[in-house]
């Protein structure tokens, strides 16, 4: 009797919410990390991918420990199998060929991740170095506000996996350890946001670094982001008021043009030489007594003379006059 009721009760289906579940389409091939297969370089990263993928397909008890293997007469120890198949499948899936054969004959998924940890996942004194190093000489230049610092994130991201900020382990701690380390790890993160910056920023800088306290690195992204946004709608206005002018001045109308050149004419009318008996200049400034400038054209003398053989008669009138009175 009963062992027919254990049969039926180990064919039992397996809760969705099970670590034991296994869906339809999964399979032991899969791939969750695309192009970026673990190789010695980018162990952080493939890490974290991998993490989130067994986190969503809840088989991260399979790699941290907490789901170890059941004892030879479990009902679990099958299932137990299956999923510590799946997962080593999945991981091996998602390596370059040289580390997976370093793997393959590791016997539990927890095994081949141990082993990759204790391999890439120590402090690197010479990596730590040279990120550190990329932080320093990462500048904005032609990048955008939003390239520039999504470029630093990615970078501290690596520092901190590799480097974790340091924590207190200590009950019921009084001086809040953690939280002063990860404000000074923040502070150290604006610096390195504003150092890169370009120059044309200088003013907004100043101004972040003069405020009591600090703002926070999101903060002072959002300063210089607004600061670059105001400067192109001056600059938009600046150009748009000079072109308004310039189309202004341009569109001088025709009887403005008119009146323009009648008054300049009339003054020049106004003007009357007693000596040459012409408009247009008087006797100071008249060729025939101070000498024709090297530019004279003579046949300019003469077509002014003719058209100007018959005197105003203002001009006649005070001639007259002039030479009455002497």
């Amino acid at each position: 009797m009963t062992g027919p009721a254990d049969a039926s009760s180990s064919k039992m289906p397996i809760d969705i919410t099970s670590p034991f579940f296994l869906n339809l389409a999964d399979h032991p091939g899969q791939n969750f990390v695309g192009e970026n297969l673990l190789h010695d370089g980018n162990y952080s990263d493939w890490q974290n991918e991998m993490t989130n993928a067994l986190f969503a397909k809840n088989k991260m008890g399979f790699v941290d420990g907490t789901m170890p293997m059941p004892k030879e007469d479990s009902d679990e120890l099958m299932n137990w199998r299956r999923c510590n198949a799946m997962v080593r499948g999945w991981l091996v899936s998602s390596m370059e060929k040289e580390i997976k054969r370093s793997v393959k004959y590791a016997a539990t998924a927890r095994d081949i991740w141990v082993d990759l940890e204790e391999r890439f996942g120590k402090e690197n004194a010479s990596k730590a170095y040279e990120l550190r190093r990329t932080i320093t000489t990462t500048h904005q230049g032609n990048m955008s506000i939003s390239a520039y610092y999504t470029k630093l994130r990615s970078v501290w991201d690596e520092i901190q996996y590799i480097s974790p900020t340091p924590s207190c382990v200590c009950k019921g701690c009084k001086y809040d350890v953690n939280k002063e380390f990860m404000k000074l790890r923040e502070k150290e993160r604006l610096y390195d946001f504003l150092m890169g910056l370009n120059d044309e920023y200088n003013v907004v800088n100043t101004q972040i670094l003069s405020s009591t306290p600090l703002p926070a690195l999101s903060i002072a992204y959002h300063l210089v982001s607004q600061d670059k946004q105001q400067r192109i709608v001056g600059m938009n206005r600046h150009v748009g008021g000079d072109s308004a002018a310039f189309q202004t001045y341009g569109k001088i109308s025709p009887k403005r043009k008119e009146i323009s050149q009648n008054s300049t004419k009339k003054r020049n009318e106004d003007r009357w030489c007693m000596n040459c008996q012409k408009s247009g200049h008087t006797m100071d400034g008249c060729f025939e007594i101070i000498g024709y400038p090297e530019w004279w054209n003579p046949k300019q003398t003469k077509s002014q003379d003719s058209k100007q053989k018959t005197p105003s008669k203002a001009a006649t009138t005070i001639s007259l006059t002039v030479l009455y009175q002497g």
